[in-house]
């Protein structure tokens, strides 16, 4: 170890405790600390010391965060190709009604956006439609059906069931 003055080892060691508080966001996000003393075995309170620069940080510490580093590098390239996956679906609204059933909308190709209307009464019975607000994406636990309408024109009814098709109004123009 070279002989150095006092303040050189004060600002080395900041440099550390910010180089150190980087590395646990990187890899455990903004409230790293708890998990990242449990990675390295140490204690919070350890930890907390040494990324305020109250106390050095071991070697061995730098290893094994640079461990975990590689680890997570490593684990990028599968989670990015999942995102870029994910991020090529279509776009939609996820709608929810009674029982736990789901359904997508897509917006038509210049993003615009049918409107869902649903029935208490089921098809083909039902001639009282109530529209949801613009905002909403849960029908009513009462409804039966739903439809859609665009620019004034109607899609068939849709009974709620698991397995049911979401019918587009004849000049709804979806998008790919």
């Amino acid at each position: 170890m070279k002989l150095q003055d006092r303040a050189t080892t004060i600002s080395t060691r900041q440099q550390a405790a910010v180089d150190l508080a980087r590395a646990g966001a990187a890899l455990f996000g903004p409230d790293f600390k708890a998990p990242l003393a449990a990675a390295l075995s140490i204690k919070t309170s350890t930890l907390d010391d040494m990324t305020k620069g109250r106390s050095s940080i071991p070697s061995r510490m730098w290893n094994e965060i640079a461990a975990l580093l590689q680890d997570r590098e490593e684990q990028l390239p599968a989670i990015r190709a999942k995102a870029f996956e994910h991020a090529a679906q279509p776009v939609h609204r996820l709608y929810r009604g009674p029982g736990g059933i789901e359904f997508g909308i897509l917006p038509d190709r210049q993003g615009r956006w049918p409107r869902v209307l649903y029935s208490s009464v089921g098809v083909p019975i039902s001639r009282n439609w109530i529209a949801l607000d613009d905002g909403e994406r849960r029908l009513p636990d009462n409804a039966a059906a739903f439809r859609l309408e665009f620019e004034g024109e109607m899609g068939n009814p849709i009974e709620l069931f698991i397995g049911g098709e979401v019918d587009y109004p004849k000049n709804f123009g979806r998008a790919a």
